[in-house]
């Protein structure tokens, strides 16, 4: 019996070689174990984890293709393990098993975590930090705090807490992340995770600036989606609830929804003009509910697990707009800013809520550069829905004068973000650097004619299943190309767009990887049964064909082994744009008019073999 050769369309992108140290605690990469398809029953023991390890589902996302992807995150003695997260691939017709899975998980923690006992709880940490940090009472009331096993730097796992509260002093507030060791309740590090930037009725009233001009809700746009009780009506309905803070800093004060008399079926409010905006209230409440509207039609989800609250008004003169978990809170601007209440902002605020409830992209480094990007980009998205079009400007509407906060076209406008990552560097203000990610995505739609609905879809899709809390740009950029290959949209596409900005969307490879010769045969390989060895080979331009054989000396038949080959993309045994499998001595795959650049070749044995050669020749 043969087994076919089936070849497929090649991608473009440069490939990437990653290598790890154990300790007692090793990361397992899923890509360099390449573990197949197999019982979901079963995942945690093809993953070899310890007993005390377990596998949580924490989302299923179906799929255009009719399968779903499920996102599991690792524990540990009940512990959430962080960065460390498996998805899988189920198709509907085998609901029981996974067709392939990717993702990061953590072993050996026995060793490192054996002695639980002398973890320090958290109420006496919570102590420590009070007392270290001289919290008040209105920051000691906003105290969250959990436990999670985190890997150093010598990946030796150990028990942490992660622990932040709300701080406002003066005119400025943040929101201090800090890591702490469990056992000694020694700082590790922090980061300041503050985000800045009754009866169903319809509302009409004012909206928008000096800047943008006045429009009306309900001539202009659509209609408000309030509430009304007798002749009081209230910015609130199931989905976003809008609370005037009437300029105050108190983030603790009792917070009901923005009420108005209104003795007509017109349910007009035009309250209330301040520094330059005719009605932030109306405005932060029309486009709470667009961006509720954007998330569930674009992505079938909500936003956030719980209700929208837009909170308007906040402080004297404050120029910043925040989500500090809980809530959207926008300032009234002064000189530079009219209230920061506009589509961009808005959804940028609300953005960093779903992060915060998806990937939990940490607020520093490269992570909390693409955390700042996806809300930027939401932000254009939802301006797409909301307008028809987009200017690639983040808060133009609100920014006193002209230009805004910051170019998606080219990031670097502004004087101070980075648009490639040549120019990035660790600790840099992660505001300047999502201009990376922001001039990817502005390249997607622009230079390859995506859809913004599509390549958003793609974007989110990523947050949703395949980053962490820790992941670098190179393995974000790998998301989004998995991703739109959940999408069924162009993964060529997301490498090239990556690639503009210094980034590499081609996902992990094994660092064992064996260079070829054009023309050389590498001789005398020999391997396991059900392992893998890769291999590369560099084309050059120009070139009418590449054939790559996987040849034996001899003809026995428990001698065997397989070759799969993809250009600049990982083969699998299970995915691979050319696989031959036969009983043959002979092994092939064979690209007319190869495209230029790395093709990599997958051998795996399908039973033990040895004296074989692997041959590259072009013509």
């Amino acid at each position: 019996m043969m087994k076919k050769t089936i070849l497929k369309n090649a991608l473009f992108g440069m490939a990437c070689l990653s290598s790890s140290t154990s300790f007692s605690a090793e990361t397992i990469d899923l890509e360099e174990i390449n573990i197949g398809a197999g019982e979901i029953s079963q995942l945690k023991a093809l993953l070899s984890l310890e007993p005390s390890s377990e596998l949580n589902l924490e989302l299923t996302q179906e799929l255009p293709d009719g399968t779903t992807r499920q996102k599991f995150s690792q524990r540990y003695n009940n512990t959430d393990i962080k960065s460390a997260i498996v998805t899988i691939r189920v198709s509907p017709q085998m609901p029981s098993r996974f067709l392939e899975a990717h993702g990061v998980v953590v072993k050996g923690l026995a060793q490192d975590l054996s002695e639980e006992t002398s973890v320090i709880r958290s109420d006496a940490i919570k102590e420590l930090v009070i007392n270290r940090r001289n919290l008040s009472q209105e920051q000691q009331n906003s105290i969250k705090i959990k436990r999670l096993i985190e890997l150093d730097t010598n990946q030796q796992a150990k028990y942490v807490y992660e622990l932040n509260f709300i701080k406002v002093e003066g005119n400025t507030i943040s929101r201090p992340f800090v890591i702490i060791d469990a056992k000694t309740g020694a700082l590790i590090r922090e980061w300041d995770g503050m985000h800045h930037a009754m009866a169903p009725a319809l509302g009409s009233g004012i909206g928008g600036n000096e800047k943008t001009q006045s429009y009306r809700y309900g001539t202009d746009y659509e209609h408000l989606s309030i509430t009304k009780e007798g002749n009081r009506c209230y910015l609130d309905n199931d989905k976003v609830m809008t609370v005037d803070m009437r300029y105050s800093w108190d983030l603790e004060q009792e917070q009901k929804p923005y009420s108005y008399l209104c003795y007509d079926e017109k349910n007009t409010n035009d309250r209330r003009f301040v520094n330059g905006a005719y009605s932030a209230l109306n405005d932060a409440h029309y486009f709470g509910n667009v961006i509720y509207r954007l998330y569930q039609d674009w992505l079938n989800t909500a936003p956030l697990t719980f209700k929208l609250k837009m909170r308007v008004h906040f402080g004297y003169k404050f120029e910043n707009a925040f989500w500090d978990g809980e809530a959207m809170t926008f300032g009234d601007g002064d000189t530079t800013f009219y209230p920061l209440v506009d589509i961009n902002v808005s959804t940028h605020e609300v953005s960093h809520g779903f992060t915060e409830q998806n990937s939990n992209l940490e607020y520093n480094n490269q992570s909390g550069g693409i955390n700042e990007a996806f809300s930027d980009i939401a932000g254009e998205a939802a301006e797409f829905y909301m307008k028809g079009s987009v200017d690639w400007v983040v808060g133009s509407d609100i920014t006193k004068g002209e230009g805004g906060l910051r170019y998606f076209d080219q990031p670097e406008k502004d004087g101070r973000s980075i648009g490639h990552f040549r120019d990035y560097r660790d600790g840099m203000n992660v505001h300047l650097s999502s201009g990376i990610f922001n001039k990817a995505f502005y390249l997607l739609v622009t230079r390859n004619h995506w859809d913004i609905k599509d390549a958003f879809r793609a974007f989110a899709l990523a947050n949703q299943l395949y980053w962490h809390e820790q992941s670098t740009f190179n393995h974000a950029a790998c998301g989004v190309k998995r991703a739109a290959k959940d999408l069924q949209l162009e993964q060529r596409d997301i490498i090239d767009a990556f690639y503009s900005v210094g980034v590499n969307a081609i996902c992990a490879l094994p660092s064992d990887i064996t260079e070829l010769r054009l023309g050389t045969p590498l001789e005398g390989l020999q391997g396991d049964k059900g392992q893998d060895y890769y291999y590369s080979v560099l084309v050059p331009p120009g070139k009418d064909k590449l054939v790559i054989d996987l040849e034996r000396s001899d003809y026995q038949s428990d001698n065997d082994a397989d070759l799969f080959v993809s250009f600049e993309e990982k083969p699998t045994s299970i995915e691979a744009q050319c696989q031959s499998k036969t009983y043959e001595s002979k092994e092939r795959c064979s690209f007319n008019n190869p495209e230029a650049g790395v093709y990599l070749i997958l051998v795996r044995g399908y039973f033990n073999f040895e004296n074989y050669q692997l041959t590259a020749r072009i013509k």
